[in-house]
């Protein structure tokens, strides 16, 4: 199952979206045209149906969509919407592992969930001086309280992965010194369920201005995420990025495209440029 949470010009509060070969199917649209049998009628925000109640009834209207059943008032148009991170940004806590290495222990920083985009979206440098670099990878949304996991429990309270590109920024061309700079790109979509685990089977296809770069193996989640909550806890809703994947980091010039791609969706891809 493939989701989206994304913007329309005409509405005030984001949409929450299956994605089904390529079209985005409005949720609350979809419930009111096939109410009957659903239990969670009220819970279409983001948050309230993906993360709260789990994707409650959601299989049932993907299943739906799958079989052709697809409500011509219920699609959206690309060109009508803006791709948001999938998440609620409102509710949760933004914590970004380290690279891991089994010389290092464990290391993440907390960030402002609020800095999270979405994919297409230019990142400004404040500085046109500064270089940019990137470091992709993968994101997993929390959907239990974890304190302390086993990976089964971990396993269970992931609620689904997406891809994320973490920017930074040199100052000082003197010093190989890298600060964190936000945002952090996250999207397009969350991959839920058989998604998920076919997207961790299949190596991150990174493209730099044009160019593919072979990425290292994905990473366990259910490892990092039980090993995170033996130093935090977790709670619902929160987006842990869980560190870059061998060799999806490199410099980039001003303008260079980078696009990250889980297998299943649409690539996430950012750009920077400097302030003018």
């Amino acid at each position: 199952m493939k989701l989206a949470r994304l913007q329309v010009d005409e509405l005030a509060a984001p949409v929450l979206a299956l994605v089904r070969d390529g079209a985005y199917y409005d949720v609350a649209t979809l419930v009111e045209r096939w109410r009957a049998g659903d239990a969670c009628a009220a819970a279409d925000g983001f948050h309230a149906r993906v993360v709260s109640a789990r994707c409650a009834g959601l299989a049932e209207l993907d299943a739906r969509l799958s079989r052709g059943r697809r409500p011509t008032e219920a699609r959206l148009h690309d060109s009508d919407v803006l791709l948001l991170p999938p998440c609620d940004s409102a509710r949760a806590t933004y914590l970004q592992l380290q690279p891991v290495s089994a010389a290092t222990p464990l290391r993440f920083e907390r960030r402002d969930a609020r800095t999270l985009v979405g994919s297409a979206q230019p990142l400004i440098f404040p500085e046109a001086t500064m270089q940019p670099r990137f470091e992709a990878g993968v994101a997993a949304l929390i959907g239990e309280e974890l304190w302390r996991a086993t990976e089964a429990q971990a396993r269970r309270g992931v609620v689904g992965i997406s891809a994320l590109i973490d920017w930074t920024r040199r100052r000082d061309w003197q010093q190989p010194r890298w600060e964190p700079y936000a945002p952090t790109q996250l999207g397009p979509l969350l991959l839920v369920g058989p998604s998920q685990r076919a997207a961790l089977a299949q190596p991150l296809q990174l493209v730099v201005a044009g160019r593919r770069l072979r990425c290292g193996p994905m990473p366990d989640v259910a490892g990092r995420i039980a090993a995170l909550s033996q130093l935090v806890a977790l709670a619902p809703g929160d987006v842990v990025g869980l560190g870059c994947v061998d060799g999806a980091a490199a410099e980039v010039a001003f303008g260079a495209v980078v696009s990250v791609t889980l297998r299943g969706a649409p690539p996430l891809r950012g750009w920077a440029l400097p302030h003018r």
